[in-house]
């Protein structure tokens, strides 16, 4: 008999995380084992980008950020939140 209630988890995150980074450019790259993801920040006219936070993530967590990310949009975008 397997237990189908989801399990919880609590997350704890440190105040200068929390705050967060701007970032309106994305490199993504990836090998057989893990995606990164280079968050970067560039000013229109410029050819230079800085990376402000890099993400290191495996295949199932990418893939489930992808899917809580379409989630999201798709209820901006009907006005949901």
């Amino acid at each position: 008999m397997s237990n189908n209630k989801a399990q919880q988890l609590q997350i704890d995150i440190q105040q200068d995380v929390a705050k967060g980074v701007y970032s309106n450019f994305a490199i993504i790259s990836h090998s057989h084992a893990e995606f990164i993801v280079d968050l970067a920040s560039t000013l229109p006219g410029t050819p230079k980008a800085q990376v402000v936070s890099r993400v290191i993530l495996a295949p199932r967590a990418c893939q489930a950020s992808r899917h809580g990310t379409a989630r999201e949009y798709h209820a901006l975008r009907a006005g949901v939140r």
